[in-house]
């Protein structure tokens, strides 16, 4: 009886410790097409309010990343490769990532995630996984000094739910992302 107990808990802990950051990376790298929606807070000091945007959002592997938001002006944003394409009115403005870092760290930890890219988000950011249960947490500190200071990812199971950005000035951006997203 003590035997099995043993092997119950020896079973218990393997599977607790087989999920590290390798085996969630992983398992993103397997979704090929995601779409959900999603609720994006920004605050800062500069705002009496914080701006709310609302819409949806789409992967596509390799590195397509779609948001499209509705509230509270309608926007398209393409993401491939290095560049952003930006729709609104009927006109269209194309951004270089590599021209606006402060805009790419975001973009580069989510798409080395998705993509399950363990060797450049290493590289890009110092980075802590902490699971409990299905529920995971990926803090993740830009190696080169940028506007950003912090990049946390919330997830339960493969589900990405909250993207976070904390800014060195105090800012920060929250992304809540409901249904089937970047699942």
């Amino acid at each position: 009886m003590n035997y099995s107990l043993f092997i119950i808990f020896l079973l218990l802990n393997t599977s607790i410790l087989a999920d590290t950051l390798s085996d969630r990376l992983s398992n993103f790298s397997q979704q090929k097409k995601l779409h959900g929606s999603f609720v994006e807070t920004w605050r800062s000091g500069y705002l009496n309010e914080p701006l709310i945007s609302k819409g949806e959002l789409s992967y596509q592997a390799p590195g397509r990343f779609r948001k499209v938001i509705e509230h509270p002006e309608p926007v398209e944003q393409i993401i491939k490769g290095n560049r952003i394409y930006i729709s609104r009115d009927g006109e269209t403005e194309i951004v270089q990532l590599s021209n606006q870092k402060n805009l790419a760290v975001g973009i580069y930890a989510l798409r080395d995630v998705l993509e399950g890219n363990e060797s450049s988000l290493l590289e890009r950011f110092k980075s802590n996984y902490s699971q409990l249960n299905s529920n995971w947490v990926l803090e993740l500190e830009p190696r080169v000094k940028q506007k950003a200071k912090l990049i946390t990812l919330h997830g339960q199971g493969n589900y990405i739910q909250r993207v976070l950005i904390l800014y060195h000035n105090g800012d920060s951006s929250l992304t809540e992302i409901s249904n089937d997203i970047l699942k």
